[in-house]
Order: C-alpha cells, then structure tokens, then sequence
C-alpha cells in the first residue's frame, strides 16, 4: 500500500525531452481520437477550470472549440531515476461534466502555442507541496501565461499555512514521547520551517552590512567597484532539505557564499542575507554553474534584490534552494525559470538603492 505522503511533495519538472515523452504520447493519441483541432491554426478556445470536491481537491484547466470536444491541461506526476517530477498531463474531460464547469474566458491562439504554453507553466511552477504549491497554483499560473486573470489564492494559502501549522504540532506531539529530547526537537524543526519575508528597511540591512565589513577587513573581497570575472558555484548540504548557498570567486583562492538566512526582529523570524567565507578545501563539493563578468557590488546587490522579492520562506516548497535557483537566473546564468517578467523589473529598480546603502563604507 502506498503511503500519504506519495502524493504531497514532488521535485520540479526536469527540462529534458526524455521527461515529456508521456506528455507528447497522451497528446499524439488525443488527435488520434479526434478530440484535438487543427493545432496550427489560430482559433477561439473557451477556457475553462473544473474542480474535484474535498480538500485540496484536484483542479485541471479545460479547454475546447467547439463546446462538444473538451481537453484538459492539468498537473500530473511521472517517476524518473525513482524520484517523483511533476509534469503537463492532457486528457479527454467528458461533456456530460460541463456542468461542474467554471468559464474563465476566451483566448485567440493555436493549439500548438497552448500546449507551449502549458510546459512553461510547469517549469515556472517549481516543487508541489500538496498544501501550499499544488494544482490550482498550477492553473493559475497558466491562465496568467494564456493572458486570462488568475483567480485570487491568498485566502487559500493563509488556511493552508494555519493547517499546516496544525499537522506539524500533531506530528511532532506524537513523536514525542519517543525521541530523547523532545521539546527540543520538536522545538527546533518548527523554527526552521516558516519565516517571514524580508523587511524592506536600510536599518533591517544594517547586520549584512557589518557582514561585509567584516569580510572586506579581512581582505576576502575582491574590488567590489570593478568589473572582474567571477566564477560561480553552488554547494549543498547532504540529506533531505539540506541547505544550499551560491559560491562566488574571482581567484579560486578566496570564497564568499550568497545565502538565504534567518534573523529575528520583535520576535518574528524573517528571512535575511548572509555572505560569509567559505573555505577553499570545501571546493571538490562545489558544482560548478558558469562564470560571468560583473562588479561585486552589482552581484550584492542582486541577491539583496531577489530576497526582497523571494517572500514567505516554507521549508518544503520555497527554501533556499529555490532562492539560489532565483538568483542565479536574476544574474544571467540559464537555470530554470523561476522570475517572472514583472519580477525582473521590480528587482533591477531595486539594486541602485540597495548598493548605495550597503557600499557607503567603500567610497
């Protein structure tokens, strides 16, 4: 028997053709059927969402052109190398359920660029987590690549992150009794679980500040002013959930991490940036992802940026994996789409302010 936990977590979807291939075979017998219009021609589709009922109920998008045909673009998962990836799944959605149907609009397109459309949405979907990413997160996220409004999910994930805080409790209530040290255990893996955004306050920055202070003291930065070649890693813990930072040098000598951390303000823990040492003999664990040509300052400047933007930080979905995947993307390196269009604009508006603050102490 499978457990519980078989359908509430699963990895990104990977970018390699061999993992759409199931994708590409539901597609081939749908136009087989008939059930599939002329997929290079611009048409009128009706789109519309069709939800399961219970909690965290299964969400798929509909589509059709003839209100007669109707196929679905949904959230599936395939197993690759054992490890579970969400992927597009397209199937027939029978007529008599047209109405358990919501219309959300019309969009002028081809089918082929909706099916384009639904892969990209996968891959800017990121991990599932049955309570906070999941279905409905993924129809929401392409209606808005299809150019249709999304519906409204804060309501949702508010009841979701109460619920979750619930199941953690009784969880680490049940365990217990069994584990030496239980306040403490329980006590420390809740704190690492949720944190607050960052604040957007030059004083909340005041501690990153002394960091690099600190690090420029100590001759670990290159000249932050000057356009220099950086190399940049990514290094890894081991385990489930490990912690992942970015690794930037210019020498292969001298290492600083960019990091997602943690700090309390009031008593409320928010996420906050950390660029600390890294020591040299850790680098055969490094992987490699590119080099780029850059000032110091700039690469600071963006990491402090894509964390203003990063938001709430929730162990099991959006953690600092997620946001080395943001900030590698942000400073030009290819990795999974992770930025919005909108994204990008609001962070480079915000690196100018941020390096004046944090780089007065080098001028």
């Amino acid at each position: 028997m499978s457990s519980g936990l078989d359908n509430l977590f699963a990895e990104a979807m990977l970018d390699q053709d061999e993992h759409l291939e199931m994708y590409k075979q539901q597609l081939t017998k749908l136009k087989e059927q008939g059930l599939l219009p002329n997929m290079s021609v611009r048409l009128e589709y009706k789109v519309y969402s069709i939800k399961s009922s219970g909690f965290c109920a299964h969400k798929s998008i509909v589509l059709t052109t003839t209100d007669q045909h109707f196929v679905s673009v949904e959230l599936g998962f395939i197993i690759f190398d054992g490890v579970k990836h969400t992927c597009p799944v397209a199937k027939k959605v029978d007529e008599a359920n047209k109405s358990k149907m919501k219309f959300l609009g019309r969009v002028f397109t081809t089918g082929d660029e909706l099916i384009v459309k639904a892969i990209k949405a996968m891959k800017r979907f990121g991990r599932y987590f049955k309570l906070s990413n999941n279905c409905q997160d993924y129809c929401n996220i392409y209606a808005e690549e299809i150019g249709l409004k999304p519906a409204k999910t804060d309501r949702d994930k508010v009841i979701a992150g109460i619920m979750i805080t619930v199941i953690i409790a009784i969880v680490f209530a049940f365990i217990s009794p069994f584990v030496k040290g239980e306040q403490t255990l329980a006590m420390a893996l809740c704190d690492d679980v949720f944190a607050e955004p960052m604040l957007d306050t030059e004083q909340y920055l005041e501690e990153y500040k002394q960091q690099l202070i600190k690090l420029d003291k100590e001759n670990l930065l290159p000249d932050l002013n000057m356009k220099l070649k950086y190399k940049v890693y990514s290094i890894r813990g081991s385990g489930f959930g490990a912690h992942k930072s970015i690794v930037l040098t210019t020498n292969d000598a001298q290492f600083v991490s960019v990091e997602l951390g943690f700090i309390k303000i009031d008593g409320v823990k928010h996420i906050y940036p950390v660029t600390t040492k890294v020591d040299k003999t850790l680098k055969p664990k490094m992987e490699y992802l590119g080099e780029i040509e850059d000032t110091g300052q700039n690469l600071i400047g963006q990491a402090v940026a894509v964390m203003r933007r990063f938001g709430n930080y929730f162990k099991f979905c959006n953690n600092c994996q997620n946001f080395c995947n943001m900030y590698t993307e942000a400073i030009g390196l290819k990795r999974a789409r992770s930025l919005t269009d909108r994204d990008k604009v609001v962070i480079a508006g915000m690196i100018g302010a941020i390096i004046a603050f944090l780089f007065a102490f080098m001028r």
